[in-house]
Order: C-alpha cells, then sequence, then structure tokens
C-alpha cells in the first residue's frame, strides 16, 4: 500500500503539469502601454498599461485595462500564427478620436477588429486618417 501514494502522487504532479502547459499554449499575452484615450467598439477605454491576451483555443481576444479588469473581449480569428509579425496593436486617429482597429501577437498571427459602422468625422479640410501602430509585448 504504501508504494501506490508515492506513485499516485507523481501521476498527478504529471498531470497538473500538462494542464498548465496547455494552457499556456492556449494563451497569448502581450503587454502595451496606450498613451491615449481611446474607442473598442463604442466604448471609450482611458489611456494606460493595458494587456492584450489571445486564447487561441477559442479565437477571443481580452483587453485587460489599466485596473486589472477586462475591457474588451472580442471574438476575432487570429489569421495565421505561421507569418512572421511583431506584437502590436493599430489604431486610427481621424483627428478627434483613436479607434482600436487591428489586433497581432506575435506566433498567434493577428486580424482586423470589427467596429460596426463608425460615424464618419467632420470632413475637415486636409483631414486623413492615420494609422498608428503600438508595439505591445516589449
Amino acid at each position: 500500500m504504501q508504494i501506490r501514494y508515492p506513485v499516485v502522487r507523481v501521476l498527478a504532479a504529471l498531470a497538473l503539469t500538462f494542464v498548465f502547459a496547455f494552457a499556456a499554449l492556449a494563451a497569448t499575452r502581450a503587454p502595451a502601454k496606450i498613451p491615449f484615450a481611446f474607442e473598442v467598439r463604442g466604448e471609450l477605454l482611458p489611456a494606460g498599461e493595458y494587456e492584450v491576451i489571445a486564447n487561441t483555443s477559442t479565437n477571443v481576444v481580452y483587453l485587460i485595462g489599466p485596473d486589472g479588469h477586462q475591457r474588451a473581449a472580442m471574438a476575432i480569428p487570429m489569421g495565421n500564427p505561421n507569418a512572421p509579425s511583431k506584437s502590436k496593436i493599430v489604431f486610427e486617429h481621424d483627428g478627434d478620436t483613436y479607434q482600436l482597429t487591428e489586433v497581432w501577437l506575435s506566433g498567434v498571427g493577428g486580424r482586423k477588429v470589427q467596429n460596426g459602422d463608425r460615424k464618419a468625422a467632420p470632413a475637415m479640410k486636409g483631414a486623413t486618417l492615420r494609422r498608428i501602430e503600438i508595439s505591445a509585448g516589449d
């Protein structure tokens, strides 16, 4: 009877190791410092330190705010994980607002964020949308 206990204990430890290893593979995390307030699907979020988490098993990207709470969840397929890309989040700036438009994570891939219908910015002479990339994970 004493022999079985150490074997069961070792098997349980191995099982937990595999569970945690697979969970780590299923989620990719990247910190990002965003220096401006921005919109995600109509919600205005403050500037600050965010964490982008992509769960590859569910194709959901989570945006964790400076307060540690989930601020957005986006069900977006992440594209080709084998395509070489650096982790970054992309915004469009129209003179008044910054809007999250793309999420790219190294080793996971990336995709544009579907924000629905966006109101056009008031026409200003010479105004154009600017693409702004913020490095994530560095």
